[in-house]
């Protein structure tokens, strides 16, 4: 288990009486305070009472504390296009999966994450096209299986993301044209002749834009423009899903690449919002819709309803999921405590797709 939740027990002496308090301190972007519960007075709880108290109170203490640190937290934002309710799910969600997190093993992690995994490969390469089921996917990525009557450039498309996965989970710097080339050259490896290269050709068609792309001589500038530009405003603090789904876009109204520029622009999205801290964002197929009119929105300049269709979806996916899991926080808690091998409890998938 990580670092999960910490308590204290304070003393304090009132009226002739020795009172005691189980404190939660709290420290978000820069600022101190403290949650309390009474326990008591008279003698000292002994180690066994103070470990039942706080399994007792602890999802009241855990809310007060949520709400705390996401109202610090929402002080310090800037946002231009999202509703303060839709921002503070977003962070209530942040808050969650960083918490759940540090209460389970990297290994259990792993474990929650891998099926998101699955889910988020099907439906980011069944945007583009790939007619792989979620099982065949699944069992050609766990077992190598190939599906029978699928052509081989669908086939490498799912088997590229094992490397994809890999890379991403290695590197964790910011964003650069080295790194985004590499996203590249890995999602599209034996699919094109050169996969890692900007385009050099702008006779490029993409079907519902009319817009004309980037020329390709303007290419590097551009995205190093947009590169400065998102961590520029995250460094103004302004709201990083926000940025992050503003340099989704950008990107893609860039294209930087012959093909593929959907598949490496929901990468870089996704580890963007990672490096924030959010949960990674998962589009299906049968929001492919959904997600396609988010972008035309953009089109439009109307920005609002962009990125709070994109917050919607996240919303979507984890919000019940992680209420859920912090309603079992106890039952976990408990059962590292007495070194429990097979808790009687374990916590939901970390995302909903029903």
């Amino acid at each position: 288990m990580q670092d999960g939740p910490r308590y204290r027990v304070e003393r304090r002496n009132r009226c002739g009486k020795t009172h005691y308090y189980l404190v939660k301190d709290i420290h978000s972007d820069g600022k101190s305070s403290r949650i309390t519960k009474y326990m008591g007075n008279g003698a000292a709880p002994t180690e066994k009472e103070i470990e039942e108290f706080t399994l007792k109170h602890m999802v009241e203490l855990e809310t007060k504390a949520r709400q705390k640190i996401i109202q610090s937290r929402l002080e310090s934002l800037k946002t231009e296009y999202l509703s303060k309710e839709v921002e503070q799910e977003l962070e209530d969600i942040r808050y969650l999966y960083k918490y759940i997190n540090s209460l389970i093993s990297v290994d259990d992690v792993t474990v929650y994450e891998q099926a998101f995994e699955q889910y988020y490969i099907h439906g980011t390469t069944a945007i583009e096209g790939n007619t792989l089921s979620l099982d065949e996917t699944i069992d050609l990525l766990e077992n190598g299986t190939i599906p029978r009557g699928k052509e081989l450039r669908e086939i490498n498309e799912v088997q590229n993301y094992k490397r994809v996965a890999k890379y991403r989970h290695e590197y964790h710097g910011r964003i650069t044209l080295d790194f985004i080339k590499k996203l590249h050259e890995l999602i599209m490896a034996n699919i094109l002749e050169e996969p890692g290269e900007f385009r050099k050709s702008d006779a490029i068609v993409i079907s519902g834009y009319d817009y004309q792309l980037t020329p390709a001589i303007f290419i590097e500038t551009e995205l190093t423009d947009l590169i400065n530009e998102y961590y520029t405003h995250l460094a103004e603090k302004y709201h990083p899903f926000e940025c992050a789904v503003l340099f989704h876009y950008k990107f893609e109204t860039i294209h930087p690449f012959s093909d593929g520029n959907g598949r490496v622009g929901r990468e870089l999205l996704n580890y963007l919002l990672v490096s924030a801290e959010y949960p990674r964002l998962l589009i299906l197929k049968e929001r492919r819709s959904e997600y396609i009119g988010a972008l035309k929105a953009g089109n439009k300049d109307d920005f609002a309803t962009m990125i709070e269709t994109f917050a919607k979806m996240i919303i979507s996916q984890r919000k019940d999921a992680m209420e859920n899991n912090m309603r079992n926080i106890p039952v976990l808690v408990r059962n590292k405590m007495n070194n429990d091998p097979k808790p009687q409890q374990k916590l939901d998938r970390f995302f909903d797709v029903d």
